[in-house]
């Protein structure tokens, strides 16, 4: 409840990012192939946001980001009980209270994000795979479980596959119970899987075209098996990400080790054992502490590493595992104390330590511009953990939350200008990918353009994304360009100064971005705006 609370308090009231653009949009129609959302589908996130828009009136950003922010609560909980069947209460609450306030895991429960999800599943499974005894129900939970939260993100079924095995494995000895946990793995899948396929346009077919293709388009911009161009960058972020995440608990458990190692030297304490809550001798040897934390790590740091795109919110999905084993030598601090008086002092040194890395990660969500302090961000040379390439200083914070939504309240104004056939422009070089969907959620009747130099990548209307390619935008009669920019972005002041651009006042700034109306005719990074006759189809879909 206490995570739930802080959740809310930060919500975002618009989206976010690109992905939660999409997302807002799925929750009205579902169309993968154009961006509604983006490939798998990510069904039940979209359809309970919907549900709950069309039952309570509220807005569906609203009411999608509540949902994220639900399972981001009920996340730190699962933690909390995983940590319990480690090492007991205590690091059970450690670990929670550590996961609930990273800027990362707080961040993703307060906009819309499908990546909470991924910090849920990892909960659930790893109690469940310590749980799990032969003849219970654990294996048959795991499989429900897993086919369940996949619905919300797919990709819980690789990240997570090999851990929901370990329940599965451990408590199932008859062939009855066999056949239940199948029949509960794939009723659970089948559940959203049918109606989702059921509500594409095109159905089975165009939802494999679609996801073939976005996974195809992720591994040869960012994997390390088809020797993709950004893959020695995706490494680097994964890690920048994940020591920036972790580095402040860390600072903690060498601390631990060192004192752990200093007493065992003096003989002040016993030999170390297997945590107190872990019965060893009742367990196999896939279900101790190590094993579990690490096939519930290393496929998903893996396949961030190599294959998908390194951000702060794929650090979820492995976060409990790290959370987690770091604080196992902290628990045995005061776990492998001789008397009473000693294990209370230590206790009290772990939990104040525990708090102070709370405390750094609310400051740094709460406070910062990003994760990292922005004195500490080099452009150029320095620590490679340092420099934006990575995404230093990791903008993962409130303060960013309230600057999009600043974005979306001067996109939405945008409406105020917007004649009948205006098309809107963005361009990749000043970063106007980063708001160009979250204009198509705001003005969902107003067509949008987002172009490169010398290229046309999108265009978007009513909250559709069509890909295209070309060199002209075309306008429709009556229309003008109206071109969302950096003052600073080449080609603008020439517009300007001959008077083809003409700067629009605003009652509310889109950010940094200037807003000019281009008339036809003119010509930006090589790209022309043309006014047609007769406005054509748009681009296509995946």
């Amino acid at each position: 409840m206490a995570t739930l609370a802080a959740r809310l308090a930060t919500a975002a009231s618009g989206p976010t990012n690109w992905d939660s653009a999409q997302y807002a949009a799925a929750s009205l129609s579902f169309d993968v192939a154009h961006g509604r959302p983006q490939p798998p589908g990510y069904w039940l996130y979209a359809e309970v946001g919907g549900w709950l828009h069309a039952a309570s009136g509220l807005g569906v950003v609203a009411c999608l980001v509540g949902v994220a922010a639900v399972a981001s609560a009920a996340a730190a909980a699962a933690v909390v009980v995983a940590g319990r069947s480690l090492g007991g209460r205590w690091l059970g609450l450690a670990a929670g209270v550590v996961v609930a306030s990273s800027p990362f895991a707080w961040f993703d429960g307060s906009i819309v994000a499908t990546y909470s999800f991924d910090l849920l599943a990892a909960g659930v499974l790893i109690a469940l795979a310590l749980r799990a005894r032969p003849g219970t129900w654990h294996g048959v939970a795991a499989a429900g479980v897993l086919g369940l939260l996949a619905g919300f993100r797919p990709t819980i079924l690789t990240a997570f596959g090999l851990l929901a095995l370990i329940p599965v494995v451990a408590s199932t000895r008859t062939v009855r119970r066999a056949a239940a946990t199948v029949a509960v793995g794939g009723g659970a899948l089948a559940a959203w899987f049918v109606p989702m396929v059921v509500a594409q346009p095109g159905g089975l077919t165009a939802w494999l075209t679609a996801t073939r293709s976005e996974s195809a388009g992720a591994a040869e911009a960012t994997s390390v098996f088809t020797h993709a161009p950004g893959a020695a960058t995706n490494v680097g972020t994964f890690l920048a990400t994940t020591v920036v995440a972790i580095a402040p608990l860390a600072a903690v458990t060498v601390a631990a080790v060192l004192v752990t190692v200093v007493r065992r030297v003096t003989r002040r304490t016993r030999p170390l054992g297997p945590p107190p809550a872990v019965a060893a001798d009742r367990l196999t040897w896939y279900q101790r502490p190590l094993p579990v934390l690490a096939v519930a790590g290393l496929p998903a740091m893996a396949t961030v590493a190599l294959i998908q795109f390194a951000t702060g919110g794929y650090l979820l999905a492995y976060l409990p595992a790290v959370a987690l084993t770091l604080l196992l030598p902290v628990g045995r601090l005061f776990g492998q104390a001789r008397t009473p008086p000693a294990r209370r002092r230590w206790k009290v040194a772990a939990s104040l330590a525990v708090a102070a890395v709370a405390v750094v990660g609310a400051q740094r969500f709460l406070g910062g511009a990003g994760v990292l302090p922005a004195r500490l961000e080099r452009s150029n040379g320095g620590l490679w953990l340092l420099q934006p390439r990575y995404q230093a200083p990791y903008a993962d914070t409130h303060p960013a939350i309230e600057a999009a939504d600043r974005i979306d309240v001067g996109l939405a104004g945008l409406a105020r200008v917007a004649r009948p056939g205006d098309v809107l422009v963005f361009d990749t070089i000043d970063g106007g990918s980063n708001i160009y969907r979250d204009a198509g959620w705001e003005l969902p009747q107003v067509r949008s353009d987002l172009i490169a130099p010398a290229d046309v990548l999108y265009q978007q209307l009513h909250r559709n994304l069509y890909y295209t390619s070309g060199t002209v935008v075309d306008v429709p009669p009556g229309g003008t360009v109206l071109l969302v920019a950096s003052p600073a972005l080449t080609g603008v002041a020439e517009l300007a100064g001959t008077g083809e651009a003409r700067l629009l006042a605003l009652r509310h700034p889109v950010g940094g971005y200037l807003v000019f109306r281009v008339a036809t005719g003119a010509s930006l990074l090589g790209v022309r705006f043309v006014r047609v006759a007769h406005l054509g189809s748009l681009g296509h879909g995946i």
